[in-house]
């Protein structure tokens, strides 16, 4: 109707037997970030967040960040800078990215803004982790009913305070694996 062109329409899906749900339990709460590492994805918010953490809550969290992208290096200087490189790895880009999903128990998501359906939210949840996303209309639609939680303010406060939650909620974490 809007166009001579023949467009193809292309279903965002995922795959179910790729992305399973964990079946791992450990002791720390194990938390990822899978994407570009651009600034409108917000992971500078995710270091603070974990800054923000009380030293015995960041003794009990692992954090893996997999991508790549031009805010690696000032990735890098954050995490040192604010003594997080025993709670933060840099994976580097993954062509396997299901592995780090069924090792995870909450997904962040802490982007500023621009996004629309991301993959990777559905995928930590085929993968049966607990997301944190920022607010936008289609995640507040996926992650209703408890399936996962949205960053209205997309502060690392509320960050920090979100993952401390979902910690202390063994319930919370379990639901997602």
């Amino acid at each position: 109707e809007y166009t001579k062109k023949n467009i193809q329409i292309v279903e965002t899906g995922v795959e179910i037997d790729r992305f399973l749900p964990n079946t791992k339990k450990g002791v720390a709460t194990r938390v990822l970030y899978v994407g570009r590492l651009i600034e409108r994805k917000g992971l500078d918010t995710l270091v603070d967040a974990l800054s923000l953490m009380p030293a015995p809550a960041q003794a009990k969290v692992q954090v893996q960040i997999v991508g790549s992208g031009p805010m690696l290096y000032l990735l890098k200087e954050k995490i040192l800078s604010n003594g997080l490189s025993k709670v933060i790895s840099l994976e580097g880009e993954s062509s396997t990215p299901e592995k780090f999903f069924g090792s995870a128990d909450i997904c962040v998501f802490p982007s500023r803004g621009g996004e629309g359906l991301q993959g990777v939210v559905l995928e930590a949840m085929s993968s049966g982790c607990y997301v944190i996303a920022s607010d936008t209309e289609i995640n507040r639609g996926l992650l209703q009913g408890g399936r996962g939680s949205i960053l209205e303010k997309k502060s690392a406060e509320e960050l920090s305070h979100e993952l401390l939650r979902i910690m202390e909620d063994e319930d919370l974490v379990e639901a997602g694996s």
